[in-house]
């Protein structure tokens, strides 16, 4: 029973919460609901909600009850960061001012700084690193860092943000090179020459890296690879493997970047060209040797298919023409029942016609017998008569 009463006050708050109704609230918390309350340990809380929609009243009303700003939902957001996302500097302001810890990650590894990057809340952004300028990982959680996070967005201003009053990280890796390869990756010139112009080396290459022309070659995309050419790359330098752009592009069958390396300057190594070249014949004759191969598998499976197919198909059309003959002749088979049926009920009604007219023709002549008698004896009678009188007449 009181399981009940809880989880209806539980709902009654949530339901306050969510129409950013303040009087309802504070009546639901006098009332003895939990500031902390939600129907799961998976489901957001009520400081959760009131975060996600910004309703900086309500996260006042909840904290002032003593709503703890450490719990997460089944994603491991806490309250900050649905306030990060929602972008509400003054909700921020509210949860930071409880002192929770501000770096912690989600289950994807972002902190709320990167989810307030990653939906341009530019405010938020300035807000958490005046109050920490160290809230900055970098690399640590995961291969997304501040910067590249920033650098992906089509809004460039946190980007640029970051850049004037941060130096990029550098570590293990090189958060600033690591965004202007990702640049080339995305296809994003507006992001290379801002990477560019805040120091980013065009033809910067570590254990880790090659430099960014060989993943313009890569791409096989004439446009970045004459953005990255245009910055000034290199079209010599080579790679963590050893090969030349020339020789990567013609590995790479990229024949448009071939001829715009040599256009720009590319050193042409005859001999080692002519080596790629029939290395990449060789190549693409196994690659298409494997593709026919493929195909003719396919061809032949679906003609097996449709061969089965067929042969279901006769038999489904033998199985149909026996069908129809077996219906044809038991249609047969009851014509002819029904035909001596009627034959036989004619020849019994013919018989039995047969038998009275019979019967009739023998009353018949009986009656004209018996006609014949009583004529013949009339007759007599008046030749007696006659007779009489004749006599008679002669006395």
């Amino acid at each position: 029973m009181t399981d009940n009463k809880v989880d209806e006050k539980t709902l009654a708050l949530l339901k306050a919460v969510k129409a950013n109704d303040v009087e309802a609230v504070k009546a639901q918390l006098e009332n003895g609901s939990s500031p902390d309350s939600r129907k799961s340990p998976a489901k957001k809380n009520a400081l959760m909600i009131a975060a996600s929609r910004g309703y900086s009243d309500v996260i006042a009303v909840l904290l002032n009850a003593g709503a703890k700003t450490s719990p997460t939902e089944m994603l491991m957001n806490s309250a900050l960061h649905f306030a990060c996302i929602a972008g509400v500097v003054r909700s921020v302001e509210l949860i930071i001012e409880t002192g929770c810890e501000l770096n912690k990650p989600n289950a994807f590894h972002k902190t709320p700084l990167m989810v307030a990057i990653m939906h341009n809340r530019l405010e938020v952004v300035k807000l958490l690193l005046n109050k920490d300028p160290l809230l900055r990982v970098g690399f640590l959680y995961s291969d997304d860092s501040e910067l590249t996070l920033a650098c992906q967005q089509s809004d460039l201003r946190i980007a640029t943000y970051l850049l004037d009053n941060f130096k990029p990280i550098v570590g293990i890796k090189n958060e600033l090179q690591i965004a202007l390869l990702r640049a080339v990756v995305q296809h994003r010139p507006d992001v290379l020459n801002l990477l560019s112009g805040y120091g980013a080396d065009i033809d910067y290459m570590d254990m880790f890296l090659d430099p960014p022309i060989f993943t313009a070659i890569r791409a096989k995309d004439p446009m970045i690879l004459q953005y990255v050419l245009d910055l000034g790359a290199d079209v010599n330098k080579k790679c963590f493997g050893g090969d030349t752009p020339l020789l990567f592009a013609i590995s790479h069958d990229n024949e448009t970047g071939v001829r715009m390396l040599i256009k720009k300057g590319a050193t042409v190594d005859e001999e080692a060209a002519r080596t790629r070249l029939e290395e990449l014949r060789i190549e693409t004759n196994k690659r298409l040797e494997s593709m026919i191969t493929a195909v003719e598998v396919v061809i032949r499976d679906a003609k097996k298919s449709n061969g089965g197919k067929k042969g279901e198909s006769k038999e489904k059309q033998a199985g149909a023409q026996t069908e129809e003959r077996t219906k044809e002749q038991t249609k047969e088979q009851t014509e002819e029942q029904t035909e001596e049926k009627n034959v036989e009920q004619t020849e019994e009604q013919q018989e039995e016609h047969s038998g009275e007219s019979k019967v009739e023709k023998q009353n018949y002549e009986q009656k004209e017998e018996e006609d014949a008698d009583g004529n013949a004896e009339k007759d007599g009678a008046n030749e007696d008569k006659q007779n009489d009188k004749e006599g008679k007449e002669k006395e």
